[in-house]
């Protein structure tokens, strides 16, 4: 039987109120912000579901910010892997693609083996952290795009992913927390 105030009435009121927090407050920043300190909200999203398919609670929060920025910084080195790589193998798209294939194993490979270590064992959170790398550095025109090439550039712009899908992760854990407790109030 379907009862109004239940777990999922509660962690739907406190997500939804911090995600729409997080989102008023990543649309309000001006556009003059600096790359480091801007982000972009789904980055946080995706730490937030990450948080919640863990199982909540610190250790999932925790699982889930390292894994994230292994991910990161991976998929970071993997890009300029390429970028020395890729373009000097020739001027054909499909031999810099495949060298970038080649790179991707040994990235997947890597993010893979990172299970075997407790900091990094949330492999799938691994893999959504280089994802969302890989998805900031294909953003063009946006304040939080980064642009490999441009070492300076793209530290910053990683800086701001690592601090939006952390951001997420903590808001994820305030928002079971709250729900939480509404939900024992009854």
């Amino acid at each position: 039987m379907f009862k109004l105030k239940n777990i999922w009435f509660c962690l739907g009121i406190s997500i939804g109120v911090l995600a729409g927090i997080l989102t008023f407050v990543s649309f309000a920043l001006p556009t003059s912000t600096p790359v480091w300190i801007s982000f972009g909200v789904w980055p946080g999203f995706v730490a937030w579901a990450l948080y919640f398919a863990k199982g909540g609670g610190v250790d999932a929060m925790l699982k889930t910010i390292y894994g994230n920025i292994f991910g990161i910084l991976f998929a970071l080195l993997t890009l300029w892997a390429w970028l020395e790589i890729g373009p000097n193998y020739g001027t054909s798209r499909t031999a810099s693609a495949l060298v970038l294939g080649i790179i991707v194993i040994v990235l997947a490979f890597i993010l893979t083996m990172g299970g075997n270590f407790p900091v990094t064992s949330y492999v799938p959170a691994a893999f959504a952290g280089a994802a969302a790398c890989f998805g900031f550095s294909t953003m063009q025109g946006a304040s939080a795009g980064m642009v490999v090439a441009d070492t300076g550039k793209a530290i910053q712009a990683v800086i701001a992913l690592i601090i939006t899908m952390a951001l997420g992760a903590v808001l994820a854990y305030g928002s079971d927390i709250w729900g939480q407790a509404m939900n024992k109030k009854g």
